[in-house]
């Protein structure tokens, strides 16, 4: 996989020690446009794994998994 990063992201490889995967029911809470009070803690805790929560803050992370899953969805 690393030979397939872009060279400006090589530097966040790391922070991704596995594929973490939601399942429909996570999928569609983060699409609903969950508030921190509302996150399952088994969602947040994928969140944090991947250093999204540390990288984007919380809330700006809920927002953008919101807006991008209805775009995609």
């Amino acid at each position: 996989m690393p030979d397939r990063i872009c060279p400006e992201n090589r530097a966040y490889v790391k922070w991704i020690e596995k594929n973490e995967t939601f399942s429909e029911e996570e999928t569609q809470l983060l699409r609903a446009g969950l508030t921190e009070d509302a996150l399952p803690g088994a969602t947040r805790e994928k969140l944090e794994r991947m250093g999204l929560i540390r990288f984007f803050g919380l809330n700006k992370c809920l927002e953008m998994f919101s807006r991008k899953l209805t775009i995609l969805l």
